[in-house]
């Protein structure tokens, strides 16, 4: 897909991103119409592709050349029937799984904005598990990934800032 953004634009930057930015911007159709098709309310598919829009990984990749994008957008694609909410659930214990154990058997320090392409799965999990509830969730769930976007922006987008205001956001700490 990269070849192809080489193909109509040369071997240059814009070339080699386009196509990431055309895959996530068609990915948050993707995602809209699936959420719909799983849930049956356009108001949760809306919020659905909302997050998607919010989420900070999901901007940084749709505006890079790797191929992390392509995979998502794949696998959005990828249509689901009634084995929905396993898989919501499988993807979204797979996202965290590998996190936890690195963390606990390596001692390393767990980052969570690196855990955000598992938000998709957690929406939807949280969606089809508690379908009477799920507006309310969902909403809670906006608010958090809109203030997390706010937050990480300057660093999601490469802005320069000083060393101990990128530490301080990064870990949460209090600004000096």
């Amino acid at each position: 897909m990269i070849a192809a953004g080489e193909w109509l634009f040369g071997m240059n930057s814009f070339g080699w991103r386009f196509s990431a930015a055309v895959a996530g911007t068609l990915s948050i159709l993707i995602m809209i119409r699936l959420v719909r098709r799983m849930t049956g309310s356009m108001l949760l598919g809306c919020l659905a592709g909302l997050l998607l829009c919010l989420d900070g990984m999901h901007l940084t990749l749709s505006r890079t050349a790797l191929l992390d994008i392509f995979l998502m957008f794949w696998v959005l694609a990828f249509r689901t029937r009634d084995w929905r909410l396993g898989v919501a659930l499988l993807g979204y214990v797979a996202g965290w799984l590998p996190w936890i154990y690195f963390a606990l058997a390596n001692n390393r320090t767990m980052y969570l904005f690196y855990t955000a392409p598992i938000l998709p799965f957690m929406v939807l999990t949280v969606t089809l598990m508690f379908p009477e509830r799920a507006a309310v969730a969902l909403g809670v769930i906006t608010l958090v990934t809109a203030a997390n976007l706010w937050w990480l922006h300057p660093i999601l987008t490469a802005e320069t800032i000083p060393y101990a205001e990128q530490q301080a956001r990064l870990f949460l700490l209090p600004g000096e």
